[in-house]
């Protein structure tokens, strides 16, 4: 129904990377910033897998029994489902904010992170924007470890401070266990569903920003207009022709600028909204390969194997 549809969000469309913008003002991304948000992808891969990104987030009990009840009566509905309408249900996962169960550890992280410092010890919730409303739900995804810059941190965090850890190469630490150590065999799709995310999120920042430079622009063209009209009329006056004729030119030949300005910004705008297009329907399908993997097991591996060798060759004719 539509009541039960709008009452629950996926994890992964609750919060977004926050934007790494360059210094002095710059209008993009800085060289450093996207190798640092590249360099968490592999603990976040670790930390909170797309399994754990699809769960939905519902703003109630009820709501979250509703969706359940109302998922199960659609599968039983199907065409051949016989018996299968309880099995989706049990599949689903549905966090309900008012009753969620959760342990909030953030205090004594970021009590080590102060001790230790932030660019040894990063705490995942920091690297996001999301609405408060979604706290809960954020710390039961990710409140569970930090992020080590290297090994030695992640022994500190543990042996000092009895807080679990992932290293930027994907060693899990946590008390009485070291485990993990990034292979690229095991987790390579999840590394790719989060990167998939951060670019998404990366073009969506950036529409944004050029969207409020369109309506800079066209504000300023607005008034170029004005002040353009405004000299028009002065050139009425004879003694003041000369004057005003030299001032409409220069004031139309800013308008002009302004113009081309606009039209280049408009393009751009047009382009990074191409990009974001194909990069959610990257995602998209990479969520759809998870799903089917999860639930299929080894029939859909290749389909999924398939699928990052598409992704890779795609960034690969990007980067040339």
């Amino acid at each position: 129904s539509n009541s039960s549809s709008s009452s629950a969000t996926p994890l992964h469309a609750c919060f977004r990377f926050k934007p790494a913008v360059a210094a002095a003002g710059g209008s993009g991304q800085s060289v450093a910033a996207q190798q640092q948000q590249q360099q968490v992808l592999i603990p976040l891969s670790t930390i909170a897998r797309p399994g754990i990104l699809q769960v939905l987030v519902a703003n109630s009990i009820r709501d979250a029994n509703t969706l359940l009840a109302a998922t199960a009566a659609a599968a039983g509905n199907r065409p051949g489902s016989r018996g299968s309408s309880s099995n989706l249900a049990g599949k689903l996962k549905i966090w309900p904010l008012d009753n969620l169960r959760y342990y909030n550890n953030l205090p004594a992280q970021r009590a080590a992170q102060q001790q230790l410092g932030h660019d040894k010890v990063t705490i995942p919730l920091d690297l996001f924007d999301y609405d408060p409303k979604y706290e809960s739900a954020m710390i039961r995804a990710f409140g569970g470890f930090v992020i080590a810059a290297d090994d030695a941190t992640a022994a500190q965090l543990v042996q000092k401070y009895g807080i679990s850890s992932v290293t930027l190469q994907g060693t899990v630490s946590k008390k009485g266990s070291m485990s993990g150590g990034w292979t690229g065999s095991s987790g390579g799709f999840a590394k790719q569903f989060w990167s998939n995310k951060l670019q998404s999120d990366a073009t969506a920042a950036e529409i944004a920003a050029v969207s409020s430079h369109l309506q800079q622009e066209m504000a300023k063209q607005q008034q170029l207009e004005q002040s353009r009209l405004q000299a028009e009329q002065n050139l009425s006056t004879v003694q003041q022709r000369t004057q005003a004729a030299a001032a409409l030119h220069e004031l139309e030949a800013a308008a002009t600028a302004a113009a081309e300005r606009l039209q280049q910004q408009q393009q751009q705008l047009i382009s990074l909204q191409q990009q974001q297009a194909e990069t959610q329907t990257r995602l998209q399908q990479c969520r759809e390969a998870a799903d089917d993997t999860a639930s299929k097991g080894g029939a859909k591996a290749a389909a999924a194997a398939a699928m990052r060798r598409q992704l890779k060759d795609d960034a690969a004719k990007a980067a040339a």
